[in-house]
């Protein structure tokens, strides 16, 4: 079975990852070709449309980019030394390994820009916001010495992508927005920091505390949010730590093919949220209201979703629920064709209008449960019979 799961997750999450627009979204390329070539000319272009241009490695010297809009440029390698870019946009653009000594960026826009490798010097104009940003995003842990506490951080639309923060302190920080796909955030404090809106694709968030944190509407597909793990010892230790989500806002969170086995998240807000695929064994989802959600093929197995959890009308189709308590859950009119129920505990369940063409329930329980316009036609039945369909 886990071997089988396993396989599953790792193909769910490669099909996520190539799905999922906040990984493959190049930006478009708008910019004008006539202000390209003046830049390219004169490196005079103030307010010119530069979105998506190709400035890898160009030397841009002295150039004026006073108000320009660079969203997505990639100025990977650029020398902008003593340039001007004061009011220039420049999100989502990529500035790694950059060259800024002397360059003037006030008020300038960097939401999401990837600053790995820039060099930024004690002349750089820039504010004190994508200060700390690129403090943090090339000096790590260490920079955080010179800031006052990790409540007052504001790293809101920060590029946090591939960085090495594990046990990182940002309890109360301000992440609204920010990227951090494929970050390592193992064992990080993330109490009540606000990341909605925020990307965290693939990101390491084993044994993390995110307890009344704020991830509504952001996008951790593929994440891995299961216990803490030792990556020395290549296990799990015996007391390791779960990912706790307890109280946090999931509202409208895309969670396909994550990795959640074991997470607390009692009281956690699931409104909305997308678990496609996502891995949540041995879960306990006691009385969570996951009403119409998508749980399309997701493991559920072992998982306690007992004492009146609300389930009705969600879809489950092919989900593995095999061993889970479903004792008084309510799941009228849920889709579970084809899942896996094998040894599920469905006493005094609530299956009006539930689907469960094709299932397998071989060894459930099903005593008490409340049937009306119950579909089983094809299901495999506890005792192993298969119903006809009428």
């Amino acid at each position: 079975m886990h071997t089988r799961t396993s396989l599953r997750c790792e193909i769910l999450i490669g099909l996520g990852l190539l799905l999922n627009p906040w990984v493959w979204l190049v930006p478009a390329q708008a910019f004008s070709e006539e202000d390209l070539q003046t830049l390219q000319a004169t490196r005079q272009c103030p307010d010119c449309d530069l979105q998506g241009a190709e400035l890898s490695g160009a030397y841009l010297r002295g150039a004026n980019l006073r108000g320009a809009d660079l969203t997505g440029a990639n100025l990977n390698g650029a020398d902008l030394r003593e340039a001007t870019l004061l009011q220039a946009t420049l999100q989502e653009a990529d500035l790694r390994h950059a060259d800024l000594s002397s360059a003037n960026l006030n008020q300038a826009d960097l939401t999401r820009t990837r600053l790995n490798g820039a060099i930024v010097d004690d002349s750089t104009i820039l504010n004190d916001h994508w200060h700390q940003v690129h403090r943090l995003v090339n000096e790590g842990l260490e920079s955080l010495e010179i800031e006052t506490e990790s409540a007052a951080l504001d790293l809101q639309g920060a590029n946090l992508s591939g960085a090495n923060l594990p046990g990182i302190d940002l309890a109360g920080a301000n992440l609204t927005g920010a990227q951090l796909d494929g970050a390592n955030l193992q064992d990080a404090n993330l109490q009540g920091v606000n990341l909605s809106q925020s990307s965290l694709v693939g990101t390491n968030l084993r044994g993390a505390l995110l307890v009344e944190s704020d991830l509504s509407q952001s996008s951790l597909r593929g994440s891995d949010l299961r216990s803490q793990y030792d990556y020395v010892v290549g296990a799990s230790p015996p007391e390791a730590a779960p990912t706790d989500l307890t109280g946090a806002n999931l509202d409208g969170t895309d969670l396909q093919a994550a990795l959640l086995e074991g997470a607390l998240l009692e009281a956690a807000n699931l409104e909305n949220v997308n678990l496609l695929g996502a891995q949540l064994i041995h879960i306990n989802l006691q009385g969570v209201d996951l009403q119409g959600q998508n749980l399309a093929n997701a493991d559920l197995s072992g998982a306690d979703l007992s004492q009146r959890g609300n389930l009705s009308n969600a879809n489950l189709s092919g989900a593995y629920l095999s061993n889970a308590n479903l004792a008084e859950v309510n799941l009228s009119g849920a889709d579970l064709t084809y899942a896996n129920l094998q040894g599920a505990d469905l006493s005094r369940t609530n299956l009006k209008g539930a689907n469960f063409e094709g299932a397998d329930l071989t060894g459930a329980t099903l005593e008490g449960i409340e049937v009306d316009r119950t579909n089983f036609c094809g299901a495999t039945m506890p005792d192993g019979a298969v119903r006809e369909c009428e």
